[in-house]
């Protein structure tokens, strides 16, 4: 997987007879995943391995697509690899800022729960929710570290 990873190989690919022949050839015996089991469980497992109990950052950023839906993405940073969390579609609810810190509340969640994370700051843009948020977010979690982005004033 490593390999896939590094080589920019997409997952599809371990699904190619050429593929499966270069293995039984040459690693007699082994079996080789699909791609829905190496991109599910295993993926994740190996995050899982890279991230837990680690310390890191988070962030989030809004746009709007194509169809001018507005986005929101997730990332955090841990000991300096980026890993997304998520996109959440934000288009049907009212731009506030309890919107924004349900959607942060629950990546943080996501982040500390699932993936193990120890989160010590969060990022956001310094638009008017999010700015506000900022000290909705503090009021919850006093001992985070919650600063706008300063690329984006």
């Amino acid at each position: 997987m490593l390999l896939m990873v590094a080589c920019n190989i997409p997952w599809w690919a371990v699904e190619n007879p050429v593929w499966g022949y270069f293995f039984h050839k040459w690693i007699p015996g082994c079996l080789v995943p699909g791609r829905k089991l190496l991109s599910g469980h295993i993926l994740n497992e190996q995050a899982d391995i890279e991230v837990i109990g680690r310390y890191g950052t988070g962030q989030c950023n809004g746009w709007k697509n194509i169809s001018k839906d507005l986005l929101i993405g997730s990332m955090i940073n841990v000991e300096y690899q980026p890993y997304l969390i998520g996109t959440t579609n934000d288009s049907l609810q009212a731009k506030t800022t309890e919107n924004l810190l349900e959607i942060v509340k629950a990546d943080i969640k996501y982040s500390t729960d699932v993936l193990g994370v120890n989160l010590v700051g969060w990022c956001t843009d310094s638009s008017r929710e999010s700015s506000k948020m900022h000290c909705l977010l503090l009021s919850l979690n006093s001992w985070m570290i919650v600063v706008e982005c300063w690329a984006t004033r």
